[in-house]
């Protein structure tokens, strides 16, 4: 019989909000803690193993401190053919990796881990968007209208973002934001916790 999620305590080792919402729909209260990880950008090697390492050192970096909890923590990357895009961190690099993705199909592929009492857990998601054609001025207001220089890909599906695909093809709505809720669920549960009780 899975126990209670109500009764544990939750750590979000994010500082991304959009993650929280998440939590916060799937009635899952929790802290969000700063993880103390340094991300590394992706050099070589595989795509899919980089995202899970940098979710698993975000909850790894968070374990300490709290010994009983459930840390969760994800990372995401965007990848371009094979070049991986992080997050800009400034408009102008935010508008070249909009210009390269407009017309275009990407994928989405997110690191998801959790620590629990000494059992840790890390499993991967995937995404595929296509992005509709953009001309500069559809660009430029949507730059201005988000400012997506901190989301992974230089777009935000949860604001304004949503209206630059043409079609989104992930088994989870929440994939594409961050965190994958059926897959946090799907190992919540192998936890033998659940959010239904």
């Amino acid at each position: 019989m899975p126990q209670p999620l109500r009764a544990e305590q939750v750590v979000l080792a994010s500082t991304a909000k959009w993650r929280s919402d998440i939590l916060t729909q799937l009635g899952i209260a929790h802290r969000v803690i700063t993880p103390r990880f340094t991300e590394t950008p992706f050099d070589d090697g595989s795509v899919e193993d980089h995202a899970q390492q940098m979710a698993r050192g975000k909850a790894e970096s968070l374990a300490r401190d709290f010994p009983n909890a459930l840390i969760i923590a994800a990372d995401q990357l965007c990848v371009l053919d094979y070049d991986v895009l992080g997050k800009p961190g400034d408009l102008a690099v935010a508008k070249g990796q909009l210009q390269r993705l407009q017309g275009r199909q990407h994928r989405l592929v997110t690191g998801l881990s959790m620590i629990y009492k000494g059992r840790r857990m890390t499993r991967l998601d995937e995404a595929y968007l296509t992005m509709r054609p953009l001309n500069e001025k559809e660009i430029d207001f949507y730059l201005k209208a988000d400012n997506p220089i901190f989301a992974c890909g230089a777009y935000r599906i949860e604001s304004l973002g949503l209206s630059l695909f043409t079609e989104i093809d992930a088994r989870d709505p929440h994939s594409v934001t961050g965190l994958p809720s059926c897959l946090l669920i799907e190992m919540i549960s192998g936890l033998g916790l659940t959010n239904l009780a």
